[in-house]
């Protein structure tokens, strides 16, 4: 239950010290419900990693993550930058896309049809940041509504690049 591909940073973060995590591959760990993710699509902003349910594991887990986002040492602080770059980037990338969608001036069904997969396809677990990118159409009901359903999504909580 431990063998999860994870990127060298991810991995030397968690090493033996969290324990008691939540498993991203378990449909019973409702993840996107209990942990709430979000990230300013601005340079240099920190990662807020926040827990919905009072459970240790779910306690453990955003522990973790807020470590793997935000560093806990000066090395590992240069680590998360270069982790929270490549986030904001995918952020941005997604609102771009989220922008196109509701309006640009012009478009024709199939093209608004094209962005609409578009923005679909990010918002899959295999998706870099998908979490993230759920959260920010979970909490907007126009986006919600368009885009958000309700279904069992095995989230990957390692950094893949």
């Amino acid at each position: 239950s431990n063998l999860f591909y994870s990127c060298a940073h991810c991995n030397n973060i968690k090493s033996d010290k969290y324990t008691n995590i939540l498993n991203c591959t378990k449909p019973t760990h409702k993840i996107l419900d209990w942990i709430k993710f979000e990230i300013k699509p601005f340079p240099l902003e920190i990662a807020k990693i926040t827990a919905l349910k009072n459970t240790p594991k779910v306690h453990n887990t955003v522990s973790l993550l807020n470590a793997v986002y935000n560093g806990t040492t000066e090395l590992k602080k240069i680590e998360a930058i270069n982790l929270r770059h490549k986030l904001v980037v995918e952020i941005s990338r997604f609102g771009e896309l989220l922008q196109e969608y509701y309006f640009e001036p012009g478009l024709s069904d199939e093209e608004k049809k094209i962005i609409k997969r578009k923005i679909k396809r990010r918002l899959k677990p295999e998706s870099p940041f998908s979490a993230f990118k759920i959260w920010i159409v979970k909490e907007n009901p126009v986006f919600k509504k368009e885009f958000y359903k309700r279904r069992k999504l095995n989230l990957q909580l390692s950094i893949d690049f």
